[in-house]
Protein backbone atom coordinates (compact mmCIF):
# COMPACT_ATOMS: atom_id res chain seq x y z
CA UNK A 1 0.00 0.00 0.00
CA UNK A 2 1.63 3.38 -1.11
CA UNK A 3 2.20 5.75 1.82
CA UNK A 4 0.99 9.84 1.40
CA UNK A 5 3.97 12.16 2.31
CA UNK A 6 3.01 13.65 5.75
CA UNK A 7 2.96 17.07 4.01
CA UNK A 8 0.23 16.34 1.52
CA UNK A 9 -1.66 14.42 4.44
CA UNK A 10 -1.52 17.81 6.82
CA UNK A 11 -2.51 19.83 3.73
CA UNK A 12 -5.84 17.47 3.38
CA UNK A 13 -7.29 18.19 6.74
CA UNK A 14 -7.77 22.24 6.37
CA UNK A 15 -9.28 21.36 3.30
CA UNK A 16 -11.75 18.83 4.77
CA UNK A 17 -12.38 21.39 7.45
CA UNK A 18 -13.35 24.13 4.79
CA UNK A 19 -15.65 21.77 2.77
CA UNK A 20 -17.32 20.94 6.61
CA UNK A 21 -17.77 25.06 7.27
CA UNK A 22 -19.08 25.31 3.88
CA UNK A 23 -21.75 22.87 3.94
CA UNK A 24 -22.86 24.07 7.51
CA UNK A 25 -23.10 27.08 5.80
CA UNK A 26 -25.33 25.92 3.19
CA UNK A 27 -27.16 23.98 5.83
CA UNK A 28 -27.62 27.36 7.78
CA UNK A 29 -28.94 29.06 4.66
CA UNK A 30 -30.87 26.16 3.64
CA UNK A 31 -32.75 26.41 7.14
CA UNK A 32 -33.01 30.45 6.92
CA UNK A 33 -34.38 29.81 3.81
CA UNK A 34 -37.20 27.26 4.92
CA UNK A 35 -38.23 29.16 8.41
CA UNK A 36 -38.95 31.78 5.48
CA UNK A 37 -41.17 29.86 3.36
CA UNK A 38 -42.69 28.53 6.27
CA UNK A 39 -43.62 31.83 7.12
CA UNK A 40 -45.35 32.50 4.38
CA UNK A 41 -48.30 30.32 4.78
CA UNK A 42 -48.99 31.84 8.21
CA UNK A 43 -48.62 35.68 6.13
CA UNK A 44 -51.12 34.46 3.35
CA UNK A 45 -53.55 33.18 6.13
CA UNK A 46 -53.49 36.07 7.72
CA UNK A 47 -54.14 38.33 4.81
CA UNK A 48 -56.78 35.91 3.03
CA UNK A 49 -59.90 37.28 5.84
CA UNK A 50 -59.11 41.07 4.10
CA UNK A 51 -59.21 39.99 0.91
CA UNK A 52 -62.68 37.76 1.59
CA UNK A 53 -63.91 41.42 3.37
CA UNK A 54 -63.35 43.33 0.07
CA UNK A 55 -65.11 40.57 -2.02
CA UNK A 56 -68.00 40.55 0.19
CA UNK A 57 -68.57 44.40 -0.21
CA UNK A 58 -68.38 43.91 -3.84
CA UNK A 59 -70.55 41.31 -4.20
CA UNK A 60 -73.04 43.16 -1.94
CA UNK A 61 -73.00 46.42 -3.88
CA UNK A 62 -75.03 45.27 -6.98
CA UNK A 63 -77.07 43.68 -4.29
CA UNK A 64 -77.48 47.45 -3.00
CA UNK A 65 -77.83 49.25 -6.29
CA UNK A 66 -80.50 47.13 -7.82
CA UNK A 67 -82.78 47.48 -4.50
CA UNK A 68 -82.16 51.00 -5.03
CA UNK A 69 -83.06 50.94 -8.49
CA UNK A 70 -86.30 49.36 -7.30
CA UNK A 71 -86.82 51.72 -4.74
CA UNK A 72 -86.48 54.66 -7.21
CA UNK A 73 -88.89 52.88 -9.76
CA UNK A 74 -91.27 52.47 -7.36
CA UNK A 75 -91.19 55.94 -6.28
CA UNK A 76 -91.79 57.03 -10.00
CA UNK A 77 -94.90 54.32 -10.37
CA UNK A 78 -96.08 55.75 -7.46
CA UNK A 79 -95.69 59.42 -8.98
CA UNK A 80 -96.90 58.48 -11.92
CA UNK A 81 -100.19 56.55 -10.95
CA UNK A 82 -101.33 60.40 -9.68
CA UNK A 83 -101.95 61.20 -13.14
CA UNK A 84 -103.77 60.08 -15.81
CA UNK A 85 -103.18 59.81 -19.26
CA UNK A 86 -104.67 62.94 -21.51
CA UNK A 87 -105.45 61.06 -24.08
CA UNK A 88 -107.01 57.31 -22.51
CA UNK A 89 -107.38 58.73 -19.48
CA UNK A 90 -106.10 55.68 -17.85
CA UNK A 91 -102.82 55.72 -15.36
CA UNK A 92 -101.28 52.35 -16.78
CA UNK A 93 -101.97 50.55 -19.67
CA UNK A 94 -101.13 47.14 -20.94
CA UNK A 95 -99.13 46.60 -23.94
CA UNK A 96 -98.64 42.75 -24.71
CA UNK A 97 -97.52 41.24 -21.92
CA UNK A 98 -95.88 44.15 -20.08
CA UNK A 99 -97.53 47.33 -18.60
CA UNK A 100 -96.67 51.20 -19.05
CA UNK A 101 -97.11 54.14 -16.99
CA UNK A 102 -97.67 57.39 -17.62
CA UNK A 103 -94.57 59.59 -18.45
CA UNK A 104 -93.76 63.65 -18.09
CA UNK A 105 -92.54 65.89 -20.23
CA UNK A 106 -89.01 66.73 -19.60
CA UNK A 107 -88.79 70.01 -21.79
CA UNK A 108 -91.69 72.80 -22.78
CA UNK A 109 -91.20 71.76 -26.21
CA UNK A 110 -93.49 68.38 -26.10
CA UNK A 111 -96.22 70.09 -24.35
CA UNK A 112 -96.07 72.71 -26.95
CA UNK A 113 -96.53 69.86 -29.52
CA UNK A 114 -99.30 68.52 -27.91
CA UNK A 115 -101.38 71.51 -27.92
CA UNK A 116 -100.24 72.38 -31.46
CA UNK A 117 -102.21 68.66 -32.02
CA UNK A 118 -105.00 69.60 -30.36
CA UNK A 119 -105.29 72.54 -32.30
CA UNK A 120 -104.90 71.16 -35.36
CA UNK A 121 -107.56 68.58 -34.73
CA UNK A 122 -109.89 70.68 -33.14
CA UNK A 123 -109.65 68.79 -30.13
CA UNK A 124 -111.34 70.75 -27.42
CA UNK A 125 -111.73 68.85 -24.56
CA UNK A 126 -107.86 68.42 -24.87
CA UNK A 127 -106.94 72.02 -24.87
CA UNK A 128 -109.50 72.79 -22.09
CA UNK A 129 -107.44 70.06 -20.19
CA UNK A 130 -103.95 71.77 -21.16
CA UNK A 131 -105.14 74.81 -19.99
CA UNK A 132 -106.52 73.84 -16.60
CA UNK A 133 -104.06 71.35 -15.28
CA UNK A 134 -100.51 72.38 -14.53
CA UNK A 135 -98.98 68.96 -15.09
CA UNK A 136 -99.16 66.85 -18.41
CA UNK A 137 -99.06 63.29 -18.15
CA UNK A 138 -99.50 61.10 -21.33
CA UNK A 139 -98.65 57.68 -22.95
CA UNK A 140 -95.83 57.08 -25.33
CA UNK A 141 -98.01 54.71 -27.34
CA UNK A 142 -100.83 57.36 -27.00
CA UNK A 143 -99.49 59.98 -27.76
CA UNK A 144 -97.77 58.33 -31.29
CA UNK A 145 -101.49 56.92 -32.25
CA UNK A 146 -102.78 60.59 -31.95
CA UNK A 147 -100.29 61.60 -34.06
CA UNK A 148 -100.56 59.28 -36.29
CA UNK A 149 -104.64 59.84 -36.81
CA UNK A 150 -103.94 63.35 -37.08
CA UNK A 151 -101.63 62.74 -40.00
CA UNK A 152 -104.44 60.47 -41.48
CA UNK A 153 -106.86 63.33 -40.97
CA UNK A 154 -104.45 65.82 -42.68
CA UNK A 155 -103.39 64.05 -45.39
CA UNK A 156 -105.47 65.07 -48.98
CA UNK A 157 -107.37 62.38 -50.26
CA UNK A 158 -105.58 61.94 -54.24
CA UNK A 159 -107.75 62.27 -56.99
CA UNK A 160 -109.09 59.58 -58.49
CA UNK A 161 -107.22 58.68 -61.93
CA UNK A 162 -109.23 58.55 -64.76
CA UNK A 163 -109.85 54.55 -64.81
CA UNK A 164 -110.99 54.87 -61.36
CA UNK A 165 -113.58 57.36 -62.25
CA UNK A 166 -114.71 55.61 -65.42
CA UNK A 167 -114.87 52.39 -62.55
CA UNK A 168 -116.69 54.55 -60.16
CA UNK A 169 -119.76 55.40 -63.27
CA UNK A 170 -120.32 51.97 -64.46
CA UNK A 171 -120.91 51.13 -61.27
CA UNK A 172 -123.43 53.59 -60.74
CA UNK A 173 -124.68 52.87 -64.06
CA UNK A 174 -125.34 49.07 -63.64
CA UNK A 175 -126.87 50.22 -60.30
CA UNK A 176 -129.43 52.21 -61.91
CA UNK A 177 -130.04 49.07 -64.91
CA UNK A 178 -130.32 46.74 -62.12
CA UNK A 179 -133.06 48.87 -60.21
CA UNK A 180 -134.98 48.27 -63.95
CA UNK A 181 -134.51 44.86 -63.89
CA UNK A 182 -135.79 44.71 -60.50
CA UNK A 183 -138.63 46.61 -61.26
CA UNK A 184 -139.82 45.41 -64.89
CA UNK A 185 -138.44 41.86 -65.14
CA UNK A 186 -138.42 40.64 -61.62
CA UNK A 187 -141.48 42.26 -60.29
CA UNK A 188 -143.71 43.12 -63.19
CA UNK A 189 -143.04 39.54 -65.22
CA UNK A 190 -141.81 41.47 -68.35
CA UNK A 191 -139.59 40.62 -71.55
CA UNK A 192 -136.94 43.33 -72.25
CA UNK A 193 -134.17 43.50 -75.15
CA UNK A 194 -130.26 42.99 -73.50
CA UNK A 195 -129.88 45.75 -76.55
CA UNK A 196 -132.46 48.41 -74.68
CA UNK A 197 -130.77 47.50 -71.44
CA UNK A 198 -127.30 48.06 -73.46
CA UNK A 199 -128.37 51.79 -74.73
CA UNK A 200 -130.25 52.68 -71.09
CA UNK A 201 -126.37 51.39 -69.82
CA UNK A 202 -124.85 54.03 -72.31
CA UNK A 203 -127.38 56.95 -71.56
CA UNK A 204 -127.05 56.49 -67.89
CA UNK A 205 -123.09 56.58 -67.95
CA UNK A 206 -123.72 59.82 -69.73
CA UNK A 207 -125.73 61.07 -67.75
CA UNK A 208 -123.66 60.11 -64.34
CA UNK A 209 -120.32 61.23 -66.31
CA UNK A 210 -121.43 64.89 -66.85
CA UNK A 211 -118.94 65.42 -70.23
CA UNK A 212 -115.86 63.69 -68.88
CA UNK A 213 -117.11 60.67 -71.25
CA UNK A 214 -118.03 60.82 -74.98
CA UNK A 215 -120.00 58.67 -76.43
CA UNK A 216 -117.48 57.58 -78.96
CA UNK A 217 -115.81 56.56 -75.74
CA UNK A 218 -118.95 53.85 -75.49
CA UNK A 219 -118.55 52.79 -78.95
CA UNK A 220 -116.76 49.65 -77.89
CA UNK A 221 -118.42 48.76 -75.50
CA UNK A 222 -120.30 45.60 -76.11
CA UNK A 223 -123.71 43.86 -74.95
CA UNK A 224 -121.76 40.42 -73.54
CA UNK A 225 -119.95 42.33 -70.87
CA UNK A 226 -123.32 44.06 -69.39
CA UNK A 227 -124.96 40.46 -69.82
CA UNK A 228 -121.48 38.95 -67.71
CA UNK A 229 -122.60 41.26 -65.07
CA UNK A 230 -126.14 40.91 -64.92
CA UNK A 231 -125.82 36.79 -64.76
CA UNK A 232 -122.87 37.56 -61.65
CA UNK A 233 -125.24 40.17 -60.25
CA UNK A 234 -128.97 38.02 -60.55
CA UNK A 235 -127.88 34.52 -61.23
CA UNK A 236 -130.76 31.87 -61.25
CA UNK A 237 -132.98 34.69 -61.13
CA UNK A 238 -133.52 35.78 -64.63
CA UNK A 239 -132.33 34.30 -67.42
CA UNK A 240 -130.49 35.59 -70.99
CA UNK A 241 -131.50 33.85 -73.94
CA UNK A 242 -131.85 34.59 -77.43
CA UNK A 243 -135.48 35.11 -78.85
CA UNK A 244 -137.32 33.01 -81.76
CA UNK A 245 -138.11 35.61 -83.69
CA UNK A 246 -136.20 36.66 -86.55
CA UNK A 247 -133.97 38.53 -85.90
CA UNK A 248 -133.00 36.84 -83.35
CA UNK A 249 -131.90 39.45 -80.44
CA UNK A 250 -131.20 38.10 -76.88
CA UNK A 251 -134.38 38.83 -74.29
CA UNK A 252 -134.09 38.68 -70.41
CA UNK A 253 -136.45 37.53 -68.59
CA UNK A 254 -138.02 35.88 -64.89
CA UNK A 255 -136.44 31.97 -65.06
CA UNK A 256 -139.80 30.69 -63.76
CA UNK A 257 -142.12 32.48 -66.44
CA UNK A 258 -144.85 30.49 -68.11
CA UNK A 259 -143.86 30.05 -71.71
CA UNK A 260 -147.36 31.21 -72.84
CA UNK A 261 -146.94 34.47 -71.51
CA UNK A 262 -143.46 34.93 -72.51
CA UNK A 263 -144.15 34.41 -76.10
CA UNK A 264 -147.22 36.87 -75.56
CA UNK A 265 -144.79 38.97 -73.67
CA UNK A 266 -142.17 38.46 -76.94
CA UNK A 267 -145.00 39.60 -79.58
CA UNK A 268 -145.53 42.42 -77.72
CA UNK A 269 -142.31 43.96 -77.46
CA UNK A 270 -141.84 43.32 -80.99
CA UNK A 271 -144.70 45.46 -82.38
CA UNK A 272 -143.94 48.09 -79.70
CA UNK A 273 -142.54 51.14 -81.11
CA UNK A 274 -142.04 52.67 -77.55
CA UNK A 275 -138.32 52.22 -77.54
CA UNK A 276 -137.60 53.79 -80.72
CA UNK A 277 -138.86 57.23 -79.28
CA UNK A 278 -136.75 56.52 -76.28
CA UNK A 279 -133.84 56.19 -78.01
CA UNK A 280 -134.43 59.59 -79.94
CA UNK A 281 -135.19 61.07 -76.53
CA UNK A 282 -131.83 59.58 -75.14
CA UNK A 283 -129.48 60.79 -78.31
CA UNK A 284 -131.18 64.09 -78.06
CA UNK A 285 -130.62 64.74 -74.13
CA UNK A 286 -126.77 63.26 -74.65
CA UNK A 287 -126.02 66.39 -77.18
CA UNK A 288 -127.22 68.93 -74.33
CA UNK A 289 -125.23 67.25 -71.69
CA UNK A 290 -121.99 66.93 -73.51
CA UNK A 291 -121.55 69.96 -74.76
CA UNK A 292 -119.75 72.63 -72.90
CA UNK A 293 -120.67 75.98 -71.59
CA UNK A 294 -118.57 79.28 -71.93
CA UNK A 295 -117.85 81.32 -68.77
CA UNK A 296 -119.49 84.08 -68.36
CA UNK A 297 -116.95 87.03 -67.79
CA UNK A 298 -116.95 89.49 -64.53
CA UNK A 299 -117.51 92.26 -66.38
CA UNK A 300 -120.56 91.84 -68.58
CA UNK A 301 -121.65 93.48 -71.58
CA UNK A 302 -124.81 92.79 -73.81
CA UNK A 303 -122.71 90.95 -76.39
CA UNK A 304 -122.10 88.38 -73.80
CA UNK A 305 -125.81 87.88 -72.79
CA UNK A 306 -127.28 87.33 -75.98
CA UNK A 307 -124.85 85.16 -76.47
CA UNK A 308 -125.31 83.05 -73.57
CA UNK A 309 -123.40 80.62 -71.79
CA UNK A 310 -123.89 77.58 -74.70
CA UNK A 311 -125.05 77.14 -78.22
CA UNK A 312 -128.41 75.10 -79.12
CA UNK A 313 -127.04 71.40 -80.09
CA UNK A 314 -127.53 71.14 -84.10
CA UNK A 315 -129.74 67.66 -83.46
CA UNK A 316 -131.71 69.55 -80.89
CA UNK A 317 -132.31 72.44 -83.09
CA UNK A 318 -132.94 69.87 -86.07
CA UNK A 319 -135.60 67.74 -83.72
CA UNK A 320 -137.60 70.45 -83.29
CA UNK A 321 -137.71 72.20 -85.88
CA UNK A 322 -139.10 69.14 -88.03
CA UNK A 323 -141.63 68.59 -84.74
CA UNK A 324 -142.85 72.23 -84.83
CA UNK A 325 -143.01 72.50 -88.91
CA UNK A 326 -143.44 68.80 -90.01
CA UNK A 327 -142.90 68.21 -93.54
CA UNK A 328 -144.18 71.18 -94.81
CA UNK A 329 -141.31 73.09 -96.80
CA UNK A 330 -143.12 76.35 -96.53
CA UNK A 331 -142.86 77.28 -92.93
CA UNK A 332 -138.83 76.21 -93.30
CA UNK A 333 -138.54 79.65 -93.56
CA UNK A 334 -140.79 80.86 -91.14
CA UNK A 335 -139.04 83.88 -88.62
CA UNK A 336 -142.04 83.06 -86.20
CA UNK A 337 -141.76 79.82 -86.29
CA UNK A 338 -137.67 80.47 -85.95
CA UNK A 339 -137.93 82.49 -82.80
CA UNK A 340 -140.34 79.88 -81.05
CA UNK A 341 -138.05 76.87 -81.86
CA UNK A 342 -135.50 78.69 -80.06
CA UNK A 343 -137.45 79.37 -77.43
CA UNK A 344 -138.26 75.96 -76.87
CA UNK A 345 -134.30 74.27 -77.24
CA UNK A 346 -133.31 77.23 -74.88
CA UNK A 347 -136.11 75.99 -72.18
CA UNK A 348 -135.06 72.47 -73.13
CA UNK A 349 -131.52 73.04 -72.29
CA UNK A 350 -132.07 74.51 -69.31
CA UNK A 351 -134.21 72.10 -67.94
CA UNK A 352 -131.95 69.13 -68.89
CA UNK A 353 -128.48 70.42 -67.10
CA UNK A 354 -130.87 71.12 -64.29
CA UNK A 355 -130.02 75.12 -64.64
CA UNK A 356 -125.92 74.71 -65.31
CA UNK A 357 -125.95 75.69 -68.32
CA UNK A 358 -128.12 79.07 -69.00
CA UNK A 359 -128.95 80.23 -72.37
CA UNK A 360 -129.32 83.45 -73.50
CA UNK A 361 -133.03 83.63 -73.21
CA UNK A 362 -132.40 82.76 -69.18
CA UNK A 363 -129.84 85.25 -68.93
CA UNK A 364 -131.94 88.23 -70.49
CA UNK A 365 -135.13 87.14 -68.12
CA UNK A 366 -132.70 87.23 -65.15
CA UNK A 367 -131.59 90.30 -66.19
CA UNK A 368 -135.16 91.93 -66.98
CA UNK A 369 -136.41 90.56 -63.71
CA UNK A 370 -133.59 92.18 -61.79
CA UNK A 371 -134.11 95.51 -63.55
CA UNK A 372 -137.87 95.37 -62.35
CA UNK A 373 -137.72 94.58 -58.63
CA UNK A 374 -134.75 97.11 -57.87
Amino acid sequence: IPSFPSVLHDQSIPAVDCDLDESKGSLNDELTTLSVDEQLPTTSSNEQPSISVQEDAHSQSPQNLSSAATISQQAISSTNKKSACFFCDHVEKKVGKRRIYVTFPQSEVIVKNIQSIAQKSNDSKLLARLESTQTVAYHSICLSSYQISLKRKCEEQPEPKHWHKNRQFHQLAFNAISEIIKAEIIENNRVMYLSVLLSQYKSLLLEFAEGQISAEDLEEYRAEKLENKIVKTFGDRVTVESSMGTPKRKIIYQYNMDTSRLAGEIAKLESSKKNRCRDVAYELRNSITSQESTKLPDNLTPEDVIRGECNIPEQLFNFVCDLVQGPDTRRKNSDDDLVKIKSVCSDLIYMVSKGRIKPSKHLTLGLSMKSVTS
